[in-house]
């Protein structure tokens, strides 16, 4: 009898500082007092953007990834919250995600050189776009008045709204009944 190997289901994100945290919970409580949509709004805790979600994933494959993402050199870069927007089925119909976008030159290229450090282990990024999810929306109770109100929501402009990116994070996703458990496997610092 073969012993069934435990997988790890992973991803690689940029964590947020609390300032921009407290800012996105500000934007999230605006959409709340709307009443336009029905769903789960991302918890304080689980705000972060993802870089590239790896999945399920064998411990040897973990450390090959840790190994792979060592040899990354990028530079400190600036980010700040941008416009708020929604993913819809293909249809267009049903809304699914509302998210507001972490804006800033250096996200997609450090995407794009974790994306190329993991050749060979891990098909490319087809459409990356540099979002944090705000709500999984279950009905959207007006879907145009819904759409003209998210145009109008805009960060506030301060120290909360212009991030320095110090790095990266390898994390653990542990699926319970209560929603998803982090933890924090490895940090990969920029270079300078």
């Amino acid at each position: 009898m073969t012993e069934k190997i435990q997988k790890i289901r992973c991803f690689i994100a940029i964590d947020l500082p609390q300032e921009s945290i407290e800012e996105i919970q500000r934007i999230q409580t605006l959409i709340k007092k709307q009443n336009l949509v029905g769903g789960k709004y991302t918890a304080p805790e689980h705000l972060h953007l993802t870089l590239k979600f790896l999945g399920e994933i064998s411990p040897e494959q973990v450390q090959a990834v840790q190994e792979k993402l060592k040899t990354l050199a990028f530079k400190r870069f600036d980010v700040h919250l941008g416009d708020v927007g929604i993913f819809s089925e293909d249809s267009g119909d049903h809304i699914r995600i509302i998210w507001i976008q972490l804006a800033g030159q250096g996200v997609g290229e450090l995407q794009q050189a974790i994306d190329g450090s993991l050749k060979g282990l891990f098909p490319k990024e087809e459409r990356f776009m540099s979002h944090i999810t705000l709500v999984r929306v279950k009905k959207a109770k007006d879907k145009k008045a819904l759409m003209v109100f998210l145009k109008t929501i805009k960060a506030i402009p301060g120290p909360h709204n212009c991030l320095s990116v110090p790095g990266f994070v390898l994390k653990q996703s542990t699926l319970t009944l209560q929603g998803p458990l982090y933890k924090d496997l490895a940090f990969y610092p920029c270079s300078s």
